[in-house]
């Protein structure tokens, strides 16, 4: 039984056994320059797409930050708006008009209305206070 096993293991041997050409004294070894070449171009041609790739993603990525910027710029822009029209509708109200007028510039309500006519030398004082009377001469 083991002699089979001997023989099995020495015929196992020889069926993996491989065997390389030799190479005959003087004969070198050729070349493939063509193929070298068209390998470096397709290497060179897929490093370009590469990097334009890259290149253009960048531009877009940078325009999108660029786009977040504006739109955080402009929402500042709108609520600086509102409260300016808030502030002018306070200033333009009836009744902060007339605290100013009479508070800090010392003015009247008018009890009668005086109108003068252009080129009129003379003031025309009205009968009833808050009426207008259209002065003719």
């Amino acid at each position: 039984m083991l002699a089979k096993r001997e023989i099995d293991w020495q015929q196992y041997n020889q069926a993996e056994e491989v065997v390389f050409p030799r190479k005959k004294p003087g004969e070198e070894k050729k070349l493939n320059f063509q193929l070298r070449r068209r390998c470096l171009m397709l290497a060179a041609v897929i490093t370009l797409f590469a990097a334009a790739t890259t290149a253009r993603s960048d531009t877009l990525n940078q325009a999108g930050f660029d786009l977040v910027g504006l739109k955080q710029t402009e929402s500042g822009l709108l609520r600086n708006t509102e409260n300016l029209q808030v502030e002018v509708a306070r200033l333009q109200s009836l009744e902060r008009i007339k605290t100013v007028a009479t508070q800090q510039l010392g003015m009247q309500q008018a009890t009668a209305n005086w109108y003068v006519k252009a080129g009129a030398p003379d003031m025309v004082k009205t009968p009833q206070a808050g009426t207008a009377v259209l002065v003719q001469r």
